[in-house]
């Protein structure tokens, strides 16, 4: 980011300028206290700049009681172990509000090695959640390997 992109998220954080976008009425799951806040949110150039009812936005959409939750992260994860390729399980649990994934290889790199690992790096490189592979911490799975 650079300084003026970030100027322009502090003034519409600030209330100086409209925000791109303000989602209004709806229920904000606050997952840091366990509350749900009836408040809106504004978002410019993709970042929530701010909680509240104070904001204005160029654009701003009724949630109508909706509720609004930050996205779920998989912490760890061995996608090789589910039974669909990598891409189909991330395209699918999206959906449900998993947006990263932290991936153990480690089954894919004992059975196949570095082959196995280039599969999930690969399978994964354009799907719509964010994707951190971690190297596997158990290769081989047997010390005479």
């Amino acid at each position: 980011m650079n300084f003026q992109q970030f100027n322009d998220l502090a003034k519409a954080a600030r209330g100086e300028i409209p925000a791109e976008l303000v989602f209004r009425g709806g229920n904000v799951v606050n997952v840091f206290t366990g509350e749900v806040l009836e408040t809106s949110v504004a978002v410019t150039d993709g970042t929530i700049v701010g909680v509240g009812d104070q904001y204005v936005g160029e654009t701003e959409i009724d949630l109508a009681g909706k509720y609004l939750c930050p996205g779920l992260i998989d912490g760890h994860i061995h996608l090789e172990s589910t039974m669909v390729t990598p891409a189909e399980l991330v395209e699918q649990a999206v959906r449900c509000g998993t947006t990263t994934y932290i991936v153990d290889p480690h089954e894919a790199a004992n059975v196949s090695g570095a082959d196995g690992i280039d599969y999930i790096l690969n399978e994964t490189a354009d799907v719509p959640a964010n994707v951190y592979v971690m190297m596997p911490s158990c290769v081989p799975a047997l010390p005479f390997e």
